[in-house]
């Protein structure tokens, strides 16, 4: 029997609609595979852009630290002093305040750092370690503040904020390699965490504001390490604390944390305060009074040097008092108040038209450079001569500020662009263009960190020997084997004579942390003393040390009863 025989249209209708459906099916299918692969090829290139990025920043702590360890380096001056107080945070005696600060001059009363946060940070490395692990370990603690830095400007603006953090990494490196050729020291130290700290307070305004605790430990570390940084630290603790609430008061788990961090950092100075009477935190703050200061005109001459149309960031730190001193005054005061003010209207406009991200990190650069010159304005004359390296966070500054400057020059163009392409009925940067922008700017940031990195890297690779030489080692090594043949283990009072100022107070307090980390019950007097905290013992046996120009030091025994 014949089949029924169907209306034409009524089975190619029904046909087309199955061929259809079937055909959306596969193309689905296709479509879905094809974007998946996109995007696990997507997700493993950010990946490795990521990781690479983490790899080079690294290297830039660990090849001056790997170049200073192989010429033999040893705790030597205020590395010494810095190590000798590590140690003493796992004793019964654990160090409450920072190291003694050179602002104590003149004022009748002995100022140090407000907290020991640098000591206990590098208090496991020196145990493990008392000869080297100062150094290695504070490249240790830069290396992680560093990878924090990158993943909260990765956190802000992918792959592209990170490349750029990389970048200002590679050029401090490059044009400061003395800061990461002894990253232990107290001025050292806190400069990379700064740089954290201004990405952490950016990354709070940009919404992330989990990343609140971690800027206050960042700056805490920062507060502690140098009496200089204080404000700078505070000022973006609070801008990161406004530009969090300015989001919106929901839930405040964030801000409960930051606190709680807060009092683990600072719970250590807090005890201090109270224990003694006066307490370093309030002997600091009143200690300020008659002294003379460098002022406001010479602090906005620093920022104007930071901002300048020769960047600073392309100038290496002058070496020496005087030309340091004629690049710091080779722009007018006006100049750096015209800076703050242009920060502080970036900040305004962009808060108040949506652009958060800049107007975020116009706010962190603007704390930053209020706080710093206010620092220097404050800054006691008598004290000058500590500018040679406290200067070098003017170069964070100035990166930060062109950072600012090109920002805002991409945001004109981009509404210029757009102005345009409406008057001529198109729609800008779409497809391909966009595209094509986007590969530029990838290929111009990639060429950017690859040459800042290599330079930085061979400047890494030959960084001056901070804080130490070979000659004053090998003093350190011939004195310290005497004194341990000559007394038994116990009290022992050190003095050395036969040199200036620097050298007698750096060899004592390298023989003393020798000493201690021997067995030995080391004590000194005077300013070794002071940043030691290794005072005289009663009975202690008295041994003096006298430098020579020509030979290895003397050591000798002094006779009980003898001054």
């Amino acid at each position: 029997m014949a089949a029924p025989i169907m209306p034409s249209g009524v089975f190619s209708a029904r046909h087309r609609s199955d061929v259809v459906e079937q055909a959306g099916e596969l193309l689905d299918a296709t479509g879905s595979a094809s974007h998946d692969a996109g995007g696990e090829s997507r997700a493993i290139a950010r990946w490795v852009v990521r990781g690479a990025l983490h790899l080079l920043v690294w290297a830039s702590v660990a090849v001056p630290t790997a170049v200073e360890l192989a010429r033999g380096w040893r705790p030597y001056g205020d590395d010494a002093a810095i190590a000798s107080r590590a140690y003493q945070v796992f004793s019964s005696h654990p160090p409450l305040s920072g190291l003694a600060s050179a602002a104590s001059n003149q004022t009748g009363h002995e100022l140090y750092g407000l907290g020991p946060l640098l000591f206990d940070l590098l208090a496991v490395p020196v145990r493990l370690d008392p000869a080297r692990g100062l150094l290695w370990g504070a490249a240790l603690w830069c290396g992680l503040v560093l990878s924090v830095a990158l993943e909260a400007a990765w956190r802000c603006r992918g792959w592209l904020a990170a490349a750029i953090v990389a970048l200002a990494v590679f050029d401090l490196l490059w044009r400061t390699p003395s800061v990461f050729a002894n990253l232990a020291w107290n001025a050292s130290f806190p400069v990379l965490f700064l740089l954290a700290a201004v990405v952490s307070c950016w990354a709070v305004g940009t919404g992330s504001r989990r990343w609140w605790p971690v800027l206050v430990a960042c700056a805490s570390v920062v507060a502690q390490c140098h009496l200089f940084l204080v404000l700078p630290a505070f000022l973006l603790v609070v801008a990161g604390l406004a530009l969090g609430l300015r989001l919106g008061t929901g839930r405040l788990g964030w801000v409960v944390a930051g606190v709680g961090v807060g009092v683990l950092c600072w719970i250590e100075p807090l005890i201090q305060q109270l224990a003694d009477r006066p307490g370093n935190l309030v002997t600091v703050a009143t200690s300020a009074g008659g002294q003379q200061e460098l002022g406001v005109s010479f602090a906005l001459r620093d920022l104007a040097m930071a901002g300048a149309l020769h960047p600073i960031w392309s100038t290496r730190l002058p070496s020496g008092f005087f030309p340091l001193a004629a690049l710091e005054t080779a722009y007018p005061a006006w100049y750096g108040g015209v800076l703050l003010g242009v920060l502080a209207l970036v900040t305004l406009v962009a808060l108040a038209t949506g652009r958060r991200a800049l107007g975020s990190f116009a706010a962190a650069t603007a704390a930053l450079s209020v706080g710093l010159v206010v620092s220097l304005a404050i800054f006691p004359d008598k004290n000058i001569l500590s500018l040679g390296y406290l200067v070098v966070p003017f170069w964070l500054v100035g990166l930060a500020l062109w950072l600012v400057a090109g920002w805002c020059l991409a945001v004109a163009l981009e509404v210029l662009w757009r102005w345009w392409a409406r008057r001529r009925g198109s729609t800008p940067l779409e497809g391909r263009a966009r595209s094509a922008a986007h590969l530029g700017l990838a290929a111009i940031v990639a060429a950017a960190v690859g040459g800042a990195g290599a330079l930085g890297l061979v400047a890494g690779a030959d960084p001056p020997a901070a804080g130490w030489s070979p000659r004053a080692v090998t003093e350190l090594a011939q004195a310290g084997a005497a004194i341990e043949r000559m007394v038994p283990p116990g009290p022992v009072t050190v003095r050395v004579l036969g040199g200036g100022f620097y050298a007698t107070t750096w060899l004592t307090e390298a023989l003393a942390y020798r000493l201690e980390v021997a067995g030995w019950r080391p004590g000194t007097t005077g300013p070794a003393a002071t940043y030691t905290g290794l005072v005289v013992r009663p009975g202690a046996r008295r041994v003096l040390v006298r430098l020579s120009r020509a030979g290895p030091p003397s050591v000798r025994l002094v006779p009980v009863g003898r001054r």
